[in-house]
């Protein structure tokens, strides 16, 4: 199996796994086609947390997904009752702690247990559906529909 299909797949089961422990919702791989059709069709604006991590292997971490499935995982994981008000600060939160846990697997996954890394303060900013549509092509997104919502998940090592 080539490597890059190999890392990609083992990202996939964390992405999955913690998306079922952390936020109670379930997975399921799709292909880059049919995830373009699924945002064409969305009206929610598109929500984009981003996590640096340096040690003995440094990259970035992100995820792209409606604004509202990241509130339906503050509400699910978090417990946030949302109100209108606090739709979007409560989404922003939930994604960001969503980035993180899943940066902490995905390095453990890199380097192991033992290696002490840097990890950056998760940020989350809207992103445009042409952004959307450059993660889209991006050769390392790896694409998913989580509960009918469209997700592109990409780790990217620096050197």
């Amino acid at each position: 199996m080539e490597l890059q299909t190999e890392l990609n797949f083992k990202l996939s089961q964390i992405f999955s796994e913690v998306m079922e422990k952390f936020a109670f919702m379930f997975t399921d791989p799709t292909t880059k086609e049919d995830l373009s059709d699924k945002v064409n069709n969305f009206s929610s604006d598109i929500i984009m947390a981003e996590m640096n991590f340096k040690g003995n292997i440094k990259g970035t971490l992100s995820i792209a997904l409606p604004i509202y499935m990241a509130l339906e995982i503050g509400i699910n994981a978090l417990g946030i009752e949302a109100d209108q008000d606090a739709e979007k600060s409560c989404a922003q939160d939930a994604l960001k702690e969503l980035i993180n846990v899943l940066c902490g697997q995905v390095v453990i996954l890199l380097a192991g247990r033992e290696p002490v890394f840097d990890l950056s303060i998760p940020e989350t900013h809207i992103i445009t559906k042409n952004k959307w549509t450059e993660l889209l092509k991006d050769k390392l997104s790896i694409p998913f529909i989580v509960e009918e919502y469209p997700v592109l998940f990409k780790l990217e090592i620096l050197s």
